[in-house]
């Protein structure tokens, strides 16, 4: 289970791995959301990634899973994964895993555009064994960028949605930093020698900016202006 403390108290996202050569609990997205936001997570700072038997279970009904259903509730799907060579992997119970290749998953990945999820949705090549590498048959580093984007686009996905895919909601997800605000300022009060107007100025130089009052120093006395000052 994904422990919720991280995006409660920084709003970092929270990334949940699903099982990849394990077949999920029936409703598992949707549990696993229920944990998080019970902790006080929000469905945006969550990501599930599909990868291996997740990815072939979500492929069966794209648009009525579990998953789906959290993906409309503000979740982010990474599919990752690509690039694999048409080969079966040992589970952890029951037969063999067969991983889905680039064609299914960029099929998958339309019918999910249409279903309205274009803002919720990443893509990313994933390498986690290697078998995804180029030497050992599989698409490499670069596989998403060089071969699966242009998959899509060939298959008629808009140039805005695969940048959405490619580079928007990725943006959306990981920038979740803000810099605090700056601090506070040290005051001190002076009073022109002249014309005894009393001025607010910081403590320290370095802290000065340009619309400071400007001042002029003369032996142990200040002055809010040339005027003053050649009085």
């Amino acid at each position: 289970r994904p422990p919720p403390i991280a995006p409660r108290r920084s709003l970092a996202p929270i990334f949940v791995q699903l099982a990849a050569f394990a077949e999920p609990e029936d409703g598992l997205p949707l549990q696993l959301l229920a944990e998080l936001e019970g902790a006080g997570a929000a469905p945006s700072r969550v990501c599930f990634v599909l990868s291996g038997l997740a990815l072939t279970l979500a492929l069966r009904d794209v648009v009525c899973s579990p998953l789906i259903e959290a993906a409309r509730r503000g979740v982010f799907v990474c599919v990752a994964g690509l690039g694999m060579p048409d080969v079966w992997l040992p589970a952890e119970t029951g037969a063999p895993v067969h991983l889905p290749h680039d064609g299914e998953i960029a099929n998958a990945v339309c019918r999910l555009l249409q279903a309205g999820l274009g803002e919720q949705l990443l893509l990313s090549t994933g390498v986690r064994m290697r078998l995804q590498r180029e030497r050992y048959g599989g698409g490499g580093y670069g596989h998403c960028r060089d071969f699966f984007v242009p998959l899509l686009r060939a298959g008629g996905v808009a140039p805005d949605a695969l940048r959405a895919l490619t580079e928007i909601n990725a943006a959306r997800l990981l920038c979740w930093w803000k810099p605090p605000p700056p601090p506070r300022r040290s005051m001190r009060p002076w009073t022109c020698t002249w014309c005894v107007h009393v001025h607010d100025g910081p403590l320290h130089a370095h802290e000065r900016l340009a619309e400071d009052q400007m001042f002029y120093d003369k032996g142990d006395h200040r002055y809010c202006s040339t005027a003053c000052l050649s009085a």
